[in-house]
């Protein structure tokens, strides 16, 4: 059974008020939000509905305060039932359906779904839509009443009419079974049925992270699990590894069950490191200390370092580590009773690097949500997958009305959104301007002076700029060394053009030198032309490019001529010169663009952009066959 929608909830987060409206949800949710607009309170009244570990509301603490003495008096003038807090409907699938008709009989099932509440009092409780009909049909099979049956659709209506009979024979012989029907309550018959199919809820946040000790009699007596998550993910463990807090307490047994906890530990640490790539040289290990006296025996979790031969406390290490292995003990733990779950994670990448969010998001994928439908909250671009938007809900807190649970982003803020358009950015951002093999270029006129030469020299039939290459404007030379550094991590095929002035020697230098980038993969624009210092736009026909200048800058530049300029080897320097201040070589080099496709380029130009054609691609490794 699938949870695919959570409609009407009203659960209220401490002392505020919140009406959750909730969109369909999918097999796998993302819900973002910023702080404060409800992600949380939307996953703990979720969890009450039907919850893997004891969870429930309280009046005094989860009524919306502001309005709580008023229901309070109402409730005492008015008495009736306390309010449902929270409604979720389960889709029944046709195993669940044939299991109520073997309890009432074919057909009872009105319609196939499961609407479970809970609220402040009690235990929450299912409700299948039966079909009356089909009850009397089969209260009445068999009795000389059975034809009437399609006239009566309710028990109520079958009573009526038998109130109706009076002393008639056969409706004094319906009487006990109807009599009996409405005794075990139809709809409770079906509950009983469903009930231990219908999924928990796994809650799981950072409070419920394993804790690193625990006093072992604390452990055995369970009282103190009840108010500790930490220590029940603990008690877990020990559950999972087939041993308890008093065969521990054993010296004669410890080492059997300290074996069983290590083989425990292994295989989980196993499971985490099939996702978790931060630091493989991690290894969890146990121990019991027993001091003399009165004091309580204490169990001690510790993760070893292989790499540096240290251990710490479980609790003290890396919180990213000590979260999946946490939660890899509390979910096989519940996995191993075989009962059906829905797994709700309250921010799970809280504490992890961006690329160990991508880890746990590639985790929740690959490992929870093809068999477990998973809802979970988060604050990060890096935990929404920009492929799959239509996992996300947005969370808003709207004034007057509660926490919004919407797939429509159209209506949401700017905050709101941000995760989302980090994401999209981010998404964006590697498939436009980063690739396996990336020519780095100062700016975007360069990109677009390259894209615009390589045309022509193909069209000529003359060497063009390999299309495996993604150009990628840094936005200035300055920037240089950081996308280097940068983009280099990720294993990517790197090329610079650049001219380097003397201000910049020294950071591409200190690039070479520290083998961040191969001095062949570093190319000069100066290369290219007969001068000693060159910017991409001294590969340009001169006259061109003055034209396109003046057209861009108006009156301003109607000055601009080769014979108006001052000597020096860069045209965009003298330009400068002239005008006294720089200009929007951008909007120049668009000009300048539309004027090469349009009135074609002269040979000695086509000809410099070849040769560097060719000296960019010559970097590319060869193609296949």
């Amino acid at each position: 059974s699938y949870l695919h929608c959570a409609g009407s909830w009203k659960y209220a987060g401490k002392a505020t008020g919140k009406t959750f409206d909730a969109a369909g949800l999918g097999e796998l949710t993302c819900l973002v939000g910023k702080n404060e607009a409800g992600k949380t309170g939307v996953l703990e009244g979720l969890r009450r509905a039907n919850p893997v570990h004891s969870a429930s509301f309280e009046l005094v603490r989860d009524y919306p305060r502001m309005r709580l003495r008023k229901h309070q008096r109402e409730r005492k003038e008015a008495g009736g039932p306390a309010p449902t807090v929270v409604r979720a409907k389960f889709a029944l699938d046709e195993d669940d359906v044939r299991a109520v008709e073997a309890e009432l009989g074919a057909g009872v099932v009105a319609h196939p779904e499961l609407v479970l509440s809970a609220g402040y009092e009690g235990a929450p409780v299912g409700v299948v839509p039966l079909d009356g009909r089909a009850l009397v049909r089969h209260l009445l099979a068999d009795t000389p009443w059975a034809a009437r049956a399609a006239e009566l659709d309710t028990l109520d209506a079958l009573g009526a009419a038998l109130d109706v009979a009076g002393d008639d024979e056969a409706a004094a012989g319906i009487r006990p079974k109807l009599k009996a029907a409405r005794a075990s309550d139809p709809a409770s018959r079906a509950w009983k049925v469903l009930a231990p199919r219908t999924p928990r809820f796994l809650y799981f946040d950072d409070y419920a992270v394993m804790k690193g000790k625990a006093a072992l009699q604390a452990l055995r007596d369970g009282g103190a699990i009840q108010n500790d998550d930490g220590l029940r993910t603990l008690k877990d463990l020990l559950d999972l590894a087939g041993t308890t807090p008093g065969e521990l307490l054993d010296d004669g047994n410890y080492e059997q069950h300290k074996a069983q906890l290590e083989a425990t530990a292994n295989d989980i640490t196993r499971e985490v490191f099939d996702y978790w790539r931060q630091n493989p040289e991690l290894e969890v290990e146990f121990d019991v200390h027993r001091p003399q006296g009165e004091h309580p025996s204490t169990f001690h979790v510790r993760i070893k370092n292989r790499r540096h031969g240290v251990t710490v406390p479980f609790d003290e290490r890396s919180r990213g580590f000590v979260w999946f292995f946490s939660f890899l003990v509390a979910f096989n733990k519940v996995v191993s009773e075989g009962k059906p779950l829905v797994i709700l994670l309250d921010e799970p990448g809280l504490n992890l690097h961006g690329k160990a969010q991508a880890d746990l998001l590639r985790f929740i994928e690959a490992r929870l949500a093809t068999h477990y439908q998973v809802l979970y909250s988060t604050l990060s671009p890096f935990m929404v997958d920009p492929l799959h938007l239509e996992r996300v809900r947005t969370v808003e807190d709207v004034a007057g009305q509660g926490t919004k649970v919407s797939a429509d982003c159209l209506s949401t803020d700017a905050d709101t959104l941000f995760p989302l358009q980090a994401a999209l950015g981010y998404d964006v951002a590697q498939s436009l301007f980063v690739g396996p093999h990336c020519l780095l270029v100062e700016g975007p006129s360069d990109l677009l002076y390259l894209r615009a030469l390589s045309r022509l020299a193909a069209a000529a039939g003359k060497p063009s700029l390999d299309d495996r290459w993604v150009i990628t404007p840094v936005g200035g030379a300055d920037k240089i060394g950081a996308f280097v550094a940068l983009m280099g991590g990720n294993k990517l095929n790197l090329a610079v053009l650049i001219d380097v002035t003397k201000q910049d020697r020294q950071r591409i230098d200190q690039l070479i030198t520290r083998r961040l980038l191969d001095a062949t993969r570093l190319i000069r624009v100066s290369q290219f032309t007969s001068q000693s210092d060159a910017d991409i736009e001294d590969l340009l026909p001169s006259t061109a490019y003055l034209a396109a200048a003046r057209a861009e800058l108006g009156p301003e530049g109607a000055a601009l001529e080769t014979t108006t300029l001052p000597p020096g080897p860069r045209v965009v320097k003298r330009i400068e010169a002239v005008l006294g201040h720089r200009f929007d070589h951008y909007a120049v080099a668009i000009r300048m663009v539309r004027h090469l496709e349009t009135e074609g380029c002269d040979d000695p130009t086509i000809e410099r952009f070849v040769r560097l054609f060719e000296t960019v691609n010559a970097i590319l490794p060869r193609k296949g066959p």
